[in-house]
């Protein structure tokens, strides 16, 4: 680049030189030969400062490749399309008419025991009912109970003929289902897996008679266990310590009320908390103990008493006879410390008797 200015500059002074020896015959006065010298000098460097100013179009930038980066126009990313879209796992199930299930507690009746984690995910080709069946999956389809012996757990203790048929209002969806006051069971009717004797079975956490663990409630309920929408159906959760460990809440489960003021009605007219069958009661342990008892099988969380107060399950219940141990307790006289033992010397001060000869 200096190399070219300085041969610009020599050929502009060679053309000011050549200038100033055809300077015109009558110039020949010192102003007039200074004015049109410094008049070519003006123009000389003029011509190299815009010669200056000028790129160079044979030079390259030093930051060539970083202009090209930043000038290069930058072709946005095409987004993704999400074939899936709002789509979630309720309005899949809801769609499809059904679900998908692996696995279950029971092998006899997966639907009915069916693992929560063990249903095929919307997103799984094996989600429909055409592919169920060839990816190794029972296709469980949701019902509509509306008449059962528990009503909070209708799904599990429906009556033969408690269940809307699905081609019916009541039995299309779970939004109708809850117009008609029924349960929508989304893994179908659980029920009850017959002991065979002298053979172990599944427990069925819904049908122990002791309580079940409940994962969450009812919007619409006033209490979790009084309307427990998803009810474990793990055989780890069958205890207090197992459900609090599965993450669940433990509700007590049904008493039997063995004397009551209606008899139409008994869960909601028993006559006081001595009707109720403690846990440890003969009555308490099943249903079927509870009719030999000539009782009633009521859920714990839907028991009134004739007075209007709610039987609260939480509560210990008093057994026949605590409160005569009580008053028994009370009557025994409270005996005065005899303080520090006497020595033999002291409790036989004649001596032991010994045998005469």
């Amino acid at each position: 680049m200096a190399r070219r200015v300085a041969a610009v500059t020599l050929l502009l002074l060679a053309k000011t030189w050549a200038e100033l020896e055809s300077l015109p015959e009558d110039c020949e006065d010192s102003e007039c030969s200074l004015s049109l010298r410094q008049l070519r000098g003006e123009q000389t460097l003029a011509a190299i400062a815009e010669h200056r100013e000028r790129e160079d179009p044979f030079d390259e930038p030093a930051d060539i490749d970083s202009e090209e980066a930043e000038s290069k126009p930058t072709r946005p990313r095409e987004p993704v399309a999400d074939r899936w879209g709002n789509m979630t796992q309720e309005a899949w199930e809801e769609k499809q008419g059904g679900m998908c299930c692996f696995s279950g507690d029971d092998p006899s009746n997966v639907c009915g025991t069916c693992f929560p984690s063990s249903v095929a995910s919307y997103k799984n080709s094996c989600s429909r009912k055409s592919t169920c069946g060839s990816c190794g999956g029972s296709w469980c389809e949701p019902k509509c109970v509306m008449g059962a012996a528990d009503p909070n757990n209708k799904c599990g203790t429906a009556f033969e003929t408690g269940t809307a048929k699905s081609d019916t209002y009541c039995g299309k969806s779970a939004k109708n289902c809850a117009s008609c006051n029924g349960e929508w069971c989304k893994r179908g009717i659980t029920k009850q897996t017959p002991k065979v004797e002298g053979k172990p079975s599944p427990v069925n956490a819904v049908s122990s008679a002791s309580g079940f663990c409940c994962y969450r409630g009812d919007g619409l309920a006033k209490n979790m266990c009084g309307g427990c929408a998803d009810i474990s159906q793990d055989a780890a959760c069958t205890s207090v310590g197992g459900c609090s460990s599965c993450g669940g809440t433990w509700c007590p489960g049904p008493r039997c009320i063995k004397a009551s003021k209606d008899k139409a009605d008994p869960c909601n007219t028993a006559f006081g908390p001595d009707s109720v069958a403690s846990e440890q009661d003969y009555c308490s342990k099943s249903e079927e103990h509870c009719g030999s008892c000539h009782g009633a099988w009521c859920a714990a969380y839907n028991i009134s008493f004739v007075t209007g107060e709610k039987f609260d399950p939480s509560k210990p219940l008093k057994m026949p006879g605590d409160d005569e141990e009580d008053e028994d307790v009370d009557d025994v006289e409270e005996v005065a410390d005899p303080g520090s033992a006497e020595t033999i010397s002291e409790l036989f001060p004649d001596g032991l008797p010994h045998k005469k000869a």
